[in-house]
């Protein structure tokens, strides 16, 4: 039987992933689930799929305000060099 190739994301990827990542929405999303609102009202406000919403959540999740934050501000950062 072939092996299966593997795939991992190479340091360029990961860097174009971030950088294309809207910090500031998933940080809100955060604030919203937080403050009691459900996936399904989110994804209904904001015009997009609960799955969009959900898969949003779940990469966020295990993640502290302060990460989210640290997050947004080196995006920030970067989009003033």
């Amino acid at each position: 039987m072939k092996k299966r190739k593997e795939y991992t994301n190479s340091d360029k990827r990961k860097l174009r992933d971030f950088n294309q990542t809207d910090w500031q929405y998933r940080l809100d999303i955060a604030m919203l689930i937080n403050q009691g609102v459900t996936i399904k009202q989110i994804a209904d406000r904001e015009g997009i799929t609960y799955e969009a919403v959900r898969q949003i959540w779940n990469k966020i999740k295990n993640m502290t305000v302060q990460e989210l934050e640290a997050n947004l501000g080196r995006a920030i950062s970067r989009d003033l060099d």
